[in-house]
């Protein structure tokens, strides 16, 4: 900005609207030479410079007053002439935004931070594009001109709004999210959804699911969605009757697909999403999905409102859109436990059991081989619910603001019933976008038509098949034959059969005929056959601990029918899926921590794979807990070459009987798993906190994934602290702590950040043998802390321990650093294994990582301390000073 020193500041008060920067005057100004500053008051600083980008005088300001935002601020700020701090507020509307520099040039933006009082409902709308208005500083959006670089980022309690709000739900909230992304990408603004809580409850919530940045579009002339450009009219109508959100039904699809790719993976080529590995595990595995999905929505609709412009629809309508011959069925609805209701839809849970129940049966009659399943249990999640109806072949929702989505996202035939004024206005003219969706135009009894009715008339009505067109009754000629199925030695078929070389043969030679529904013996566990593959399920008491490790070698062997794991020859096709309740053990099972039950994963694995076996370890809740617990994350399959055994996949040479089945811990050798640990940790740590640079990112993360726990900043050096019971609270001498001087070996002076990653200093959040030395923990690591900062005082040094702090997200950290370091602990063994930077743990023993000497043969990268350890046994009744003066003596050797 030029300024003219004849023409006084006041000349200039555009910039200073505020009440108190009208303080400064002309002769003030006049009196304030190039270098120097004035300072109007306390919060204010001003000052005139000359800078190497112009000959020009700029202006200065840093200002905890609001500057309003206007077009003469705007250009100046454009061209340079005016520089303001990130912290100086701009008054937008009713709102206040930051300047904040884009991508680190000289470029800047305008970020407005909001609510959800800016979507939709309630108004929202009008408020949310009277702000656009203002961000852009046109009278209406639209015109095609340049507008100011901006991007409106909407933030939400997600968790509160779904569990305490109960006047809209989800499928409210996302007609609001699209309505907003409509109205600022036809403002030429960027937009950005996101939950308060990132992704932590993108397992049983809709809304993380939309989490997103949408980038406003290059060129306004444009509309790069469905459809043609929205007018201000459009975009901008608070009446929901007006709604136009097919205008966007491209992003709607995509996003949909995404997120049901992600849940349950793509399990057909055609349920295939660009930016997921067709191998990337999905979040929650194993999930059966059938061929036809119906959204059945009863709850307060079936009566519990006064209201006929959302109801439901006869059952003949299903007949006219599903072929007869059809295998499987899913229904989606309420849960039929009272309890398990939002409050408006508990009182009709009975009614809509008995309702449901009547569907199958009609159902069941129309398409007698099929599987009709209803999907309302505990586990059956709305996300998952969502995914159900996009991977179907055939999908299908009434008049539902929920249900709409997910069948505008399918990947099959989508079906919806035709919308109205107070439901989905928009939906009809999505057929025009997206050819695989179908309008239905079903007879509707309104919900208030069904006010008092009583539930024989209800059932009466929906099994009514007077007024239904005439080709749904007609039968298709049965086929000409029948599948059969393998009857093995007999007539009759067995039950149950032990597994032997002869049931072996039958199989080699049945292949994917042999009959499923057969038990198969293997000694003490049983099995099916499916494609060929005997697979045997079992729980967490074949995992390694409490003599595990041979009950599996036991099995492998019988599996295989053979007498010993390091033979190579060929072996049956053959599948342990061992299942475990990570929750129960992680919540309520102190035993083992969650260290030691991945050291068991890695050790089933090996054994597996030495026999030539698949092997499947999961969760019972699959991914739910995977934001919480370690052991959800190593949820996979991994394949065993059953055919060439000689050959050892993994790290170094393959591994003996007693190193794969070992008797005892000290013998365990899961470095031969290492490369699969560092990549299963690599993999993990990317997918919660993002691709950070070309070296931290993981080919089946794509790079521009939104990370589960966004916004975290990572750290150059983690120490991973282990206290707790450590510090004396076992007598015993295999493990325990080691000086703070063996940290200044590997650490720089120089760093600019370390993070120290140790247990909650609250008792109450410790497991019960920690609990006891909470307070003497806090008082080593603020010793440490001290210690740390004297060493490179121009480090920043950080604690996590607070509730946010969860393990899977330690071990992301310690991963990502560019120097992490742990002691002798189960648990931070596996993330330093799997660093992207240099990892360094402590020589292990017989009783701790007696594997980990090996590591550093197979990555350059890992290296082994051999630091003095002081074991807890040895610090077992100690006070705190004399632990703090043994940690901090420099003049002992590190080892």
């Amino acid at each position: 900005m030029i300024f003219d020193k004849n023409l006084g500041l006041s000349s200039y008060v555009d910039y200073f609207e505020s009440a108190k920067n009208v303080a400064l005057n002309a002769t003030s100004w006049t009196g304030l030479s190039f270098g120097e500053s004035w300072q109007a008051d306390e919060n204010e600083s001003i000052s005139i410079r000359n800078t190497a980008v112009s000959p020009n005088p700029e202006l200065q300001l840093s200002t905890t007053d609001p500057l309003v935002w206007t077009d003469n601020l705007y250009r100046s700020i454009r061209d340079n002439k005016i520089i303001l701090s990130a912290s100086t507020p701009i008054k937008v509307d009713e709102e206040v935004g930051f300047i904040i520099p884009s991508g680190g040039s000289s470029l800047h933006r305008l970020v407005v931070n909001v609510n959800e009082t800016y979507l939709f409902w309630n108004n929202g709308q009008d408020r949310l594009c009277q702000l656009l208005r203002s961000m852009t500083l046109s009278p209406s959006l639209d015109g095609t001109q340049d507008v100011p670089t901006s991007l409106l980022n909407i933030t939400m309690d997600c968790y509160d709004h779904a569990i305490n709000h109960q006047g809209f739900g989800q499928g409210n909230w996302i007609t609001a999210v699209y309505a907003a992304r409509m109205a600022t990408a036809l403002a030429g603004v960027n937009f950005k959804f996101q939950c308060s809580d990132g992704q932590r409850s993108r397992m049983q919530l809709l809304l993380p699911w939309l989490d997103a940045y949408q980038p406003a579009p290059s060129n306004r002339k444009d509309w790069p969605y469905s459809g043609t450009r929205p007018t201000q009219a459009t975009a901008c109508n608070s009446k929901y009757s007006a709604l136009r959100i097919d205008k966007m039904a491209s992003e709607i699809q995509s996003d949909i697909r995404k997120m049901a790719v992600a849940l349950v993976g793509d399990q057909t080529i055609v349920h295939r999403y660009p930016q997921f590995a067709s191998h990337v595990p999905p979040l929650i595995p194993n999930i059966d999905l059938d061929n036809v999905a119906i959204h059945f929505r009863c709850g307060d609709v079936l009566g519990g409102a006064k209201r006929n412009d959302f109801g439901m629809i006869r059952f003949y309508e299903y007949k006219k859109w599903i072929p007869r011959s059809t295998t499987s069925i899913g229904i989606l609805t309420q849960p039929f436990e009272k309890e398990r209701n939002r409050g408006k839809d508990a009182g009709k849970a009975d009614s809509c059991r008995v309702v449901v129940g009547a569907l199958v049966d009609y159902l069941q009659a129309f398409a007698p081989n099929a599987n009709i399943s209803i999907h309302n249990g505990a586990n059956e999640t709305l996300p998952l619910a969502y995914a159900r109806l996009a991977m179907a072949n055939f999908s299908f929702t009434s008049l539902s603001s929920f249900g709409i989505f997910p069948v505008v996202g399918t990947f099959g035939e989508g079906h919806f019933q035709k919308g109205n004024g107070g439901v989905n206005p928009f939906a009809t003219y999505i057929p025009q976008y997206l050819p695989n969706i179908h309008q239905m135009n079903a007879e509707v009894r309104g919900t208030w038509e069904m006010w008092g009715k009583s539930l024989e008339d209800l059932v009466a009505w929906f099994v009514d098949e007077s007024t239904a067109p005439k080709e749904i009754f007609e039968v298709p000629e049965p086929p000409g034959s029948e599948t059969t199925y393998l009857n093995h030695a007999s007539s009759e078929v067995p039950t149950l059969v032990a597994w032997s070389e002869e049931v072996n043969q039958m199989v080699k030679k049945a292949g994917a005929s042999f009959d499923a529904t057969m038990k198969i013996a293997v000694e003490d566990a049983f099995g099916v056959i499916r494609n060929g593959t005997l697979i045997v399920d079992v729980d967490e008491s074949y995992l390694f601990w409490d003599g595990g490790s041979i009950k599996l070698c036991q099995l492998l062997k019988n599996l295989t029918l053979t007498d010993s794991l390091e033979g190579k020859q060929p072996v049956p096709l053959a599948l342990v899926n061992a299942t475990m309740d990570c929750v129960d053990h992680a919540k309520n099972k102190e035993g083992f921590g969650q260290g030691n039950w991945v050291t068991a994963v890695y050790a089933s694995r090996m054994a597996a794979a030495l026999a030539g076996v698949d092997f499947k370890f999961q969760c019972t809740d699959g991914q739910q807990s995977r934001m919480e617990l370690l052991l959800p994350w190593f949820d996979q399959y991994q394949t065993a070459n059953p055919k060439n055994r000689s050959v050892w996949p993994y790290t170094g040479s393959r591994p003996n009987e007693k190193e794969a089945c070992p008797p005892k811990y000290p013998f365990l050798r899961i470095d031969k798993m290492a490369d699969q640990i560092q990549q299963d940790i690599r993999r993990m740590a990317v997918r919660l906190i993002g691709t950070r640079d070309d070296s931290r990112r993981h080919p089946d993360v794509a790079v521009d994934d939104d990370p589960l726990i966004p916004g975290i900043e990572l750290d150059d050096a983690v120490i991973h602290f282990r206290c707790g019971d450590v510090m004396g609270g076992a007598n015993r001498y295999d493990f325990g702590m080691i000086r703070f001087n063996e940290y200044k070996k590997w650490i720089p002076s120089t760093t600019k950040s370390i993070g120290i990653l140790t247990q909650p200093f609250e008792k109450e959040r410790n497991r019960r043998n920690d609990s006891g030395k909470a307070d003497a923990c806090r008082q080593v690591v603020y010793a440490l802390v001290d210690y740390l900062q004297t060493f490179a005082p121009g480090a920043k040094i950080s604690i996590y321990n607070n509730v946010n702090e969860t393990l899977p997200l330690a071990y992301a950290r310690l991963a990502m650093a560019n120097y992490s370091i742990t002691s002798l602990s189960s648990f931070g063994i596996f993330p330093v294994i799997g660093s992207f930077g240099q990892g360094y743990f402590q020589a292990g023993n017989r009783g701790v990582n007696p594997f980990a000497r090996y590591l550093p043969e197979f990555f350059g990268n890992l290296h082994m301390m051999n630091a003095d350890v002081r074991p807890t046994g040895q610090m077992r009744n100690l006070p705190v000073e004399d632990l703090i003066a043994w940690f901090t003596n420099d003049t002992a050797s590190s080892g």
